[in-house]
């Protein structure tokens, strides 16, 4: 009867054995067979039956204790092993066989349990929940329950996340091989990959893309092109990556219309001016890490039962070594910021418990050999034409950590809970919050030292702006004389006098080189003509931010300055009810821009030849109303007055000059400089040569020097020319 009670206790043995009951045990109950011995047999037979009965209940436990009774599992159902999303999703965990008691999730080295949503056998974390941890590229996510005395190993999943188009780096646009067409080479990344290259919305050709090679296996996809097309019939071009992410381009081309938003490449000379300037700016900070105290607490979280929070006491270092470089070539267009620290000493705090318990506190150090930082940069122009960080990808490498002061005891119970060593746990936490809260640093020191703007998801857009207001001129600081010939689709002379005589009036300067007033010059209508629009034209699009070459269509409502010229075309048998003036400006490769010598404080400034295509526009009509044109390789000439030149070395102005007319500065800018700065830089290479600039100042052995040019104009409007370059003794 005692087996038999067993047997139907045991509910794992009924079903596995297909028994549905045991009502009664009959080994005993068999009548011995006396032919067999008598006694003899009873007792073998109950040993039999007592072997079989043992046998059963140990195959029984055995199944109770390790089979399926006893099963726990958990299933990935979102995201899965290697997949790549495109948008954001719920992480999506189920438990089929019983429901665990406390479960630990982990996202790219953050614990985000407490955003779980628990509901049966399923455990979730919202979309909106998870969007904060995803990083575009890699990410992983590990998970860890226990159910009773049964603990799971570690599960991990590794997945990508994808939800920006492709990156596309135009390397070289040059003259193709037949007429009227343009090579374009470059490459676009991606981190699910590139599937075409699209010009005006239709899909380049086989023979027209060149793949050339794609990144290695776990990196981004890189697909390189290049294609010939013609030049006048080329609008837009789109990259679309595998999950149909589009990223629209323009490629710029010599004797193109130059685009607003092209992106260039710094020269070394202002990354290293950048450079210089911040690590003056840190190395006179007694202890730049004591910032890091202000992100407390910079871990904590619940495992299971136990919470545990991690906060800074003191954080003390030496000032690091900052650094801001140009990537290499196939990088274009990024430059990297970051730093090298060695020696950071850290007191922390420890706290630990469960909720009806008494926190637990402990207090530890840790030092770090050696954290590295870099700050990956896109660069571009904005719409107010200044450069401008487009985006930024912060990664932190934090080595040789050693911690000290902790008990035996609450550190072999910290690397239980946590699953890893604490050295390790702790260079990842530390990475984690250095990848954070970079950005915010980056701000402070730009901002110490005259950067101004944001970054996108941060307070600091511009990255580099050097002098205050960028490059700003007026009419009353500018004059423009052309020195070549002028055509003009208008013959009438008095229609060419009558603007001459309006450029006298309300553009000339006080005064000229040599102080001769502007009245007493001698005009012939076609130069005068031309000085008044082109004066103008620079003077609105300067006093708007900066000269863009593209066609531009001026309200004349909005432009008053216009008007005068409007009503000379109707005075003059031209067309009449114009609404706005649209105008088409082209400029030729030119020559060096040079400073010129002049007189009396005043210097000039060559400009590249410019003809510029003027019509009118009524309504939905555009008619043509003339052309302006310099002719030859004749350059224009700016005069700017009381002209200062300032030398900035590590960001401070070290040496003021006046620009001495004897002198020649040869500049890549011009009173175009905010046009050209938006080309792409095979543009700006094919165009003018590489800057040299030659002062009449001493030597300094070791130095590079880094230069700004600051032009202070007459009438208290300020206007600068930024130059980067190196400086060589005359």
């Amino acid at each position: 009867m005692v087996m038999e009670k067993i047997f139907r206790g045991n509910r794992c043995f009924r079903t596995i054995c297909g028994v549905g009951s045991v009502n009664r045990l009959t080994i005993m109950e068999k009548e011995p067979d006396a032919s067999r011995g008598g006694r003899g047999w009873e007792d073998v037979m109950v040993l039999r039956g007592l072997i079989r009965i043992a046998t059963i209940l140990f195959i029984s436990f055995f199944l109770w204790d390790f089979g399926s009774c006893r099963s726990f599992r958990l299933e990935f159902v979102a995201p899965q092993e290697g997949e790549i999303l495109a948008g954001l999703v719920d992480i999506t965990i189920r438990f089929p066989d019983r429901l665990p008691d406390w479960t630990t999730i982990v996202l790219n080295g953050i614990e985000v349990t407490s955003l779980a949503i628990h509901d049966g056998e399923w455990v979730s974390i919202p979309a909106n929940e998870v969007a904060p941890f995803l990083v575009e590229g890699d990410n992983r996510l590990i998970v860890s329950a226990r159910s009773g005395d049964l603990t799971l190993p570690i599960e991990e999943r590794r997945f990508r996340y994808d939800a920006a188009p492709p990156e596309v780096h135009v390397t070289s646009v040059t003259p193709g091989e037949a007429p009227g067409t343009l090579q374009v080479e470059g490459y676009a990344t991606d981190t699910a990959g590139v599937s075409e290259i699209r010009v005006n919305a239709l899909p380049l050709e086989l023979e027209g893309i060149e793949v050339i090679g794609e990144a290695p296996e776990g990196t981004q996809a890189t697909v390189r092109f290049r294609a010939e097309l013609p030049a006048e019939e080329v609008e837009e071009w789109t990259a679309v990556d595998l999950l149909g992410h589009e990223a629209r381009f323009t490629v710029v081309a010599p004797g193109m219309r130059f685009r607003k938003g092209a992106m260039i490449d710094l020269g070394a000379a202002a990354i290293d001016a950048i450079d210089d300037a911040l690590n003056a700016f840190v190395s006179g900070i007694e202890n730049p890490c004591a910032l890091l105290t202000g992100f407390n607490p910079i871990v904590s979280g619940t495992y299971g039962p136990y919470f545990y929070q991690v906060d800074i006491e003191e954080a003390v270092c030496a000032p690091p070594l900052l650094r801001f470089a140009p990537l290499p070539s196939e990088m274009e267009n990024r430059v990297a910021f970051g730093y090298t620290m060695s020696d950071l000493r850290l007191s922390l705090t420890l706290s630990y418990g469960t909720e009806n318990g008494e926190p637990q506190r402990e207090t530890f150090a840790v030092a770090v050999g050696t954290t590295d930082v870099d700050d990956e940069i896109a660069l571009g122009f904005d719409e107010a034409g200044l450069l401008t960080a487009l985006s930024q990808e912060v990664t932190a490498d934090v080595r040789d950590v050693e911690i000290s002061g902790l008990s035996e005891s609450t550190e072999l119970w910290l690397e239980s809970l946590l699953g890893q060593d604490l050295e390790s746990w702790t260079a990842s936490v530390m990475e984690n919050l250095i990848e954070r809260t970079f950005p915010f640093v980056v701000e402070e020191f730009l901002g110490a030292v005259g950067f101004e703007g944001s970054i996108p998801g941060t307070p600091i857009d511009t990255i580099l702006t050097l002098l205050p207001d960028g490059f700003r001129i007026t009419p009353e600081s500018i004059f423009v004389t052309l020195t070549a010939g002028v055509t003009s689709e208008v013959e009438d002379p008095a229609f060419q006098e009558g603007f001459g005589s309006l450029y006298r009036q309300r553009h000339a300067p006080a005064s000229l080189s040599g102080g001769e007033e502007a009245e007493a010059v001698s005009y012939d209508g076609a130069t005068a003509f031309s000085d008044n629009l082109l004066n103008q034209y620079y003077a609105l699009l300067y006093h708007g931010g900066g000269i863009v070459l593209e066609t531009q269509t001026l309200s004349i409502a909005a432009y008053p300055e216009l008007a005068p010229l409007v009503s000379a075309i109707e005075r003059l048998g031209g067309p009449t009810g114009l609404e706005a003036l649209r105008i088409t400006p082209r400029i030729a490769a030119p020559p060096a821009a040079l400073f010129e010598g002049g007189s009396g404080g005043e210097v000039t400034l060559l400009l590249p030849p410019v003809r510029i295509a003027v019509s009118g526009v009524r309504g939905e009509e555009e008619i043509p109303l003339f052309t302006l044109e310099t002719e030859g390789e004749a350059p224009a000439r700016l005069f700017l007055r009381n002209a200062y030149l300032t030398l900035f070395i590590t960001g401070v102005p070290q040496q003021t000059r006046r620009i001495r007319p004897e002198s020649h500065y040869r500049l890549p800018v011009s009173p175009l400089s905010e046009a050209l700065l938006t080309l792409e830089r095979p543009v700006i290479e094919a165009l003018l040569p590489q800057i040299t600039m030659t002062l009449p100042l001493p030597p300094l052995p070791g130095i590079d020097y880094r230069v700004v040019a600051a032009s202070t104009i007459a009438n208290g409007h300020p206007g600068f020319l930024t130059l980067y370059g190196e400086i060589s003794e005359r």
